[in-house]
């Protein structure tokens, strides 16, 4: 056994936890993907920076850092993930593609931003409606180069959260493996 680890009955809760937050409605919104232009000052007071109301307009539903917004596609339950050594297996849930994001930086149709990450958040009707125990879980996506006015497709992708992983080399210490 790598530690730290722990039983199935801590992850697989904390998964359908974000399923069943993501697929909840609150008032007409259900769960939504902001994109981000850059990681979070704070991870504990982040809604100001990635969160969103249930549009884009004129930037005044949206978080400092997001420049696209769109409510979540279906997502799958809790499924066995991968191993990362003998026995030591994961879990997961999938997300499916999220088509059709509209990209807003600033109105001119030509400005481009840099992609970085995508958070998870509530669905709220409107951005002042937020809070920041609203922010679910932030993920580093492959850097994206979009321009304002354009629109794009979030492909299928998965939260997986695996049991443990090796120690860092020269550290001694070992940490949960979270993609």
């Amino acid at each position: 056994m790598i530690l730290p680890t722990a039983p199935a009955n801590f992850y697989v809760p904390s998964l359908s936890e974000i399923k069943d937050v993501m697929e909840a409605q609150n008032g007409g919104t259900y769960g939504q993907v902001s994109l981000i232009t850059a990681p979070p000052a704070d991870i504990e007071a982040a809604w100001s920076e990635v969160g969103s109301g249930n549009h884009m307009t004129e930037g005044n539903e949206v978080g400092t850092l997001v420049v696209g917004v769109a409510a979540i596609a279906s997502i799958s339950n809790v499924l066995a993930g991968p191993e990362e050594t003998p026995g030591e297996i994961g879990y997961k849930i999938q997300f499916d593609a999220v088509p059709e994001i509209h990209i807003k930086i600033d109105g001119t149709g030509t400005t481009t931003a840099v992609i970085i990450g995508a958070a998870l958040i509530v669905g709220r009707d409107t951005f002042e409606s937020g809070t920041n125990d609203d922010v679910r879980y932030i993920t580093k996506i492959q850097d994206l180069t979009v321009t304002d006015g354009g629109i794009i497709t979030l492909p299928n992708w998965e939260l997986i959260i695996n049991y443990a992983q090796e120690p860092i080399s020269g550290t001694g210490a070992a940490s949960v493996l979270i993609p």
